[in-house]
């Protein structure tokens, strides 16, 4: 029950901190991308070492996410992800993350705070143990409760993915080391639609508007090997690539005036890759602590393909603190009658 209070308590500190802070000046893009980042962690399961089969999982995420320049956008994340297991193989989840931002900028009202989209998520496993490999089929949805959807008029975002998790160890148990307990591999496309209203980011006050909102996402959102190094330490490395579809507008070079008429809307696709490698030590069946690099970049560059591993001004490092639970709720059954 200690527990169950516990995360009615951060769920009110939602509800008293949300309030709008002022139009959002975070690129579309930006947004997309750390979505994406933050959404790896949204399918994690209860520890397998928990032999009890609890219906409800909860996990308690603390981020501290910086950059390698001192005039990165540094700022903390809390993420609370509850889920309820029915019929052995499927799951309902929701999803909830805030972000408080240190830098701000003098010439708005942005407070730093800012609540994101609440995340529906349904999922069902497969399980294929002659082939060592787990599948899990998921489509989610979006509450547009975060002030930055409310003012672009984004209703939802829904989302359909399948993630295909194999057991390395059968494969590799003649040239695998001893000192690693055992290796996963795992990979997740993903298609995504956002359901908007305008195409483009609205002119509100200072702001100048017309920044393409985004339209449909899809590629792979992670490749990712893992390999537990101890029963404590374990490490994770993921690649990710995804195509990102707005709207853009050339004005008419012939009639060039302030008329929307003149507007031309074209499609436009961007493409985006993702590096990412991060190590978690797991102090107890609750705790667990984790450091990650990561860095997303445009591949596309100036007409030609370019993947770096460590860029400065974009690259970002994170350190996170993980509490999780599972428990029953109370059977009224079970009790005596007096």
């Amino acid at each position: 029950m200690k527990k169950i209070l516990l995360l009615s308590y951060c769920s009110a500190i939602y509800s008293v901190f949300f309030s709008p802070a002022g139009f959002s000046t975070v690129n579309p893009i930006d947004k997309i991308i750390s979505e994406l980042i933050y959404e790896k962690g949204t399918e994690s399961a209860p520890d397998k070492s928990d032999k009890t089969e609890k219906p409800f999982f909860s996990k308690i995420n603390l981020s501290y996410i910086n950059g390698f320049i001192n005039s990165a956008d540094r700022m903390n994340q809390l993420s609370l992800i509850g889920s309820y297991k029915f019929l052995k193989s499927w799951s309902l989840s929701v999803s909830q993350s805030m972000n408080h931002r240190y830098f701000l900028n003098p010439n708005s009202r942005d407070k730093g705070l800012w609540i994101q989209d609440t995340l529906l998520i349904l999922q069902k496993q497969f399980k294929k143990p002659s082939l060592k490999s787990n599948f899990t089929a998921g489509v989610s949805s979006t509450l547009p409760l975060s002030y930055y959807s409310q003012v672009n008029d984004i209703y939802t975002v829904s989302t359909a993915y399948l993630i295909w998790s194999l057991t390395l160890d059968s494969f590799l148990s003649p040239h695998k080391p001893t000192w690693i307990k055992n290796i996963t591999f795992s990979i997740k496309p993903i298609a995504r639609y956002y359901f908007t209203e305008y195409t483009t980011t609205p002119t509100i006050g200072q702001s100048l508007g017309g920044v393409p909102l985004p339209q449909f996402l899809g590629g792979i959102q992670n490749i990712s090997l893992s390999a537990n190094i101890t029963n404590r330490f374990s490490f994770i490395g993921t690649f990710g690539r995804w195509w990102i579809s707005t709207y853009t507008f050339e004005f008419d070079k012939t009639e060039y005036n302030d008329s929307y008429n003149n507007k031309n809307y074209k499609k436009y696709l961007r493409h985006y890759y993702l590096l990412s490698m991060a190590g978690r030590f797991k102090i107890n069946k609750q705790w667990n602590i984790s450091f990650a690099y990561t860095h997303v970049d445009r591949i596309d560059k100036r007409g030609r393909v370019e993947v770096v591993l460590l860029d400065d001004r974009l690259s970002t490092w994170a350190l996170s603190a993980t509490y999780s639970f599972s428990f029953h709720l109370p059977n009224k059954s079970s009790s005596t009658d007096p």
